[in-house]
Formats: C-alpha cells, structure tokens, sequence
C-alpha cells in the first residue's frame, strides 16, 4: 500500500475496486473453465482459440503528444492508479483527444510514461500542459500542448542527482513568476542520507531554467500531539497538500493546505494552514482552523484574487460522529496590513441533516463552492454513495446536486467562471458530468461520455488557462 493509498478513502476505493461483484466473476470463471479443460481437452483448446480470434482487437495507440485540432480547455486524468492517460476537452466539455499523453508515451524529453498516482496542478506556463507524478515518482512533467516540446524535472531533489529512495510524494505545484514554482511535498523523508534539499514535509523551490529543486521552505507546521488512551505521544507532521495565491495590489501570499498526519496516518492534528510570502521565499505563519481538521483542499474563489476556500475534511479515519465535528470550509482573505482572515466558515456539525463534506471542492465564487462528499467514517463505506453538494458559506445552505452510483468514484472537478460550467468526473459512470452554475442557480446539465479505448476511469479534471 502506498502512501497515497493510505489518504482517506484511496484504500476503500482500492479495495471495493478489487473486491467488487466484477473482480468475484473474473475468479470464479476460470475455474469453471479449468473444470471443461480436464474433460474435453481437445475441445476446449479448439474453443479458447476462436474466442481468442473473435475478441481480438488493435490495441490503443499510446498518446503521442501530437498538436491537438480544436482549443484544449480541460483536462481530465484517466487512471486505474496502476496506469494514467490525459484526455483533452474543449470548452464545452466535449473530448479532442482520448489520450494525449499516457503511460506509453515515449517522446522526446520522457524518461518513461506516467505512473499510476498523476494530478494535474493549475496551469503555470502559458500554452503547456503540467503533469505531477506523486508517490514514488516525484516527477513535474511540463508539455507544450503544440506538441513543439517536452521537460521532465524531478523534485525529489536528491544532491547531483542521486535518488535517496525515500519520496516526497509531491502534491501541488503553483507559479511565483515566469522562472520558479513551488511544490508542495507530502512526505517527511526521515531515512539517514538524505540531501538538504530533499527532506520533503516542506514546499521545495523549483527553477524551470535549471530543471530541479534549488530551494527549500520549512512551514513549521509540525505539531506534538498528546497521549491519548493507548496512543502514545506523536508528531503530526504538516504535511503539505494544495496551493492557492492570494494577492492585494503588490501584496501576496501563498495559502498552503496542511494534512497534519502522523507517521502511521493513524492521528490527526488541528487544522491550520499555512503562509508563504512568494517574493521573500519564506513562510510568514500559520492560520488556525481548529477544531476543523485535514484542511487539505485549498481553491482559489474566481474573480476574487484576494480570496480563497479551504476544505477540511475532518480526522482521518475516524467515525462519522467524529468526523462530522472536525469537517467544513472556511473563506480566507487577504488583507492590506498582510494578515488572513478567517470567515464565513460552514461546519458540517451545524448541519446534521446534510452530507459531511470530503473532497473535490471547487469553488464557484463568493462564497459558494461544490464539494463531494463520501461515506468514509460510516460502520460499512463501501455500501454507501458519493454526493456532489452545492454549499454556500455565507448563506449557510447546501444542496444536492446528484448523487453517484457508487462509493469513493467522484473526483476533483473544475469550473470555468467565463461559461459558468464545472466539470465533475465519475469514475463508476466513465463519464465528466456538466453542471451549470450562473446566477447563484446550479444545476447539473448532463454527461460527457468518455471514449472507452483504454477503459480507464476518470479521476480528476483541471483547466488549461488561468
């Protein structure tokens, strides 16, 4: 199991992939053959080959980064987290390219195709695709989507390019100008050996002229929990997840998400987030989020570049109970004295009636935001269902938009404030659902139905323009 398995709800989703009425049927078939095989096997290998002649289909092609006919608006990662491909949608949601790129592709300037665990940040060079490759990976692959070139820049940052064996598990990248990003990395690299630049739990400085890590900033974010029952005294370490930037005139900061996870995943600090001045290249604070926990999930609000939403997800692994009391949104925004403020703030524990909120938030703006919410924490996960929910943080309602098919299968969408349109992938349905929101009505449109090729699920959908 990998880390990243080990967030909540990847290892249910796992799991249920695995353990499902469709994996039950592919092992009881084949001892139904091998039983027809002992009797007649003459007549068995006779019939094995013309199902094998029948079923015999070209296999995909693999993407090969070729310029695209039509205007790429989306994109939408395509995995089975074993292998990935990246689909190209237009504007309205309409598909362009099944695979642009995906684990086969061997263009120039790739080392290998994409692994398994890929999320595709916010676009931070003009006309160019970026792909984060995270646990045991710990590759940023940038791809002009003219097809003219392509870079892939490990941010591991092991010393002269030395790999330590111990991953970061890289999960966000933001720009800070034309030259540098920053990547947010998961995992505390604890194992002796390991490179000043390299220790994760932190967000690493990257040069794109250069190609590699150059830099390192420390949140402080790690936090001591107490005993509690048979659970001794632990770190919780910060562990940094999504990015947002916020920005008042000439004044910015950089708004990082925090899992404060212990080593064995198993304990949950108190949320917060943390700051970073972008221009300083150092961080400036921690903002308060408690008694929210998991405060992973950070989007900026559209049209509102001094404003962003954080989700927290509650403590991982626990109950419903508990989680409900731990999970909700909260607005940030900067001010001119450079402090963050905190507020409205929607807690799940005021609204026993409505879903607890877990991931896939994308805010719609103002204070309105789609968030999914999955049956982790209830006695039987699997048996339930994911709910896309509309939430309005000032208002203090929420509304469902639909409900999926199945449990743990909706994932981070994307919404495009000049049509009103978010796209939301469903890995059950193999489809991006459309949903409409203008005028503070939203409502889900319909469906865009994935070309089946390489049969892999939809995970998540990103934008290609700011």
């Amino acid at each position: 199991m990998t880390d990243s398995e080990r967030i909540p709800g990847m290892s249910a989703t796992a799991r249920k992939e695995r353990s499902g009425p469709r994996a039950r049927r592919r092992v009881d078939e084949p001892v139904a053959l091998r039983s027809v095989g002992r009797l007649f096997p003459t007549a068995w290998l006779a019939a094995l080959g013309l199902l094998v002649a029948c079923d015999r289909r070209p296999p995909c092609p693999p993407g090969d980064l070729a310029p695209i006919e039509g205007a790429p608006a989306f994109a939408v990662v395509l995995s089975d987290y074993a292998s990935s491909a990246v689909a190209l949608l237009d504007a309205e949601g309409r598909v362009l390219t099944e695979a642009w790129l995906d684990s086969g592709t061997r263009a120039t300037g790739i080392a290998q195709g994409l692994g398994g665990d890929v999320v595709l940040p916010a676009p931070f060079v003009p006309g160019a695709l970026g792909v984060l490759e995270r646990y045991n990976r710990d590759v940023l692959t940038i791809a002009a989507l003219d097809g003219t070139s392509v870079v892939q820049i490990d941010v591991r940052g092991d010393d002269e390019g030395m790999r330590s064996g111990a991953s970061t598990n890289p999960q966000d990248v933001l720009a800070i100008d034309e030259d540098h990003v920053l990547v947010s990395r998961f995992n505390p690299a604890l194992g002796p050996g390991i490179g000043p630049l390299a220790r994760g739990d932190d967000v690493a400085l990257v040069g794109l002229a250069e190609g590699r890590v150059t830099g390192r900033i420390e949140l402080g974010g790690d936090v001591a929990l107490p005993a509690e029952g048979s659970s001794p005294m632990a770190t919780a370490f910060a562990r940094p997840a999504a990015m947002s930037m916020l920005q008042l005139g000439a004044l910015r900061r950089v708004v990082v998400g925090l899992a404060r996870l212990t080593a064995g995943f198993d304990r949950t600090g108190p949320g917060a987030v943390a700051l970073l001045d972008p221009d300083a290249r150092m961080a400036v604070g921690l903002v308060d989020l408690s008694p929210l926990t998991g405060c992973t999930s950070v989007g900026a609000v559209p049209d509102a570049p001094a404003q962003a939403l954080v989700l927290c997800s509650g403590d991982a692994f626990a109950d419903d109970d508990r989680r409900r009391g731990t999970s909700g949104l909260a607005r940030l925004t900067l001010e001119a004295d450079g402090a963050v403020v905190v507020g409205p703030i929607w807690r799940a524990s005021e609204h026993g009636s409505e879903p607890t909120p877990s991931s896939g938030m994308v805010p719609l703006g103002g204070a309105r935001a789609l968030v999914v919410a999955d049956p982790r924490g209830a006695s039987d996960p699997l048996a339930g269902r994911d709910v896309l929910v509309e939430i309005d943080l000032e208002g203090g309602r929420s509304a469902t938009i639909f409900e999926a098919e199945d449990a743990f299968v909706l994932g981070q969408g994307a919404f495009d404030p000049q049509t009103g349109m978010a796209l939301v992938p469903d890995a059950a349905a193999r489809r991006v659902h459309r949903v409409a929101s203008r005028g503070g009505s939203t409502v889900l449109l319909d469906a865009v139905v994935l070309p089946t090729c390489r049969t892999l699920p939809p995970r998540q959908v990103a934008r290609l323009t700011p």
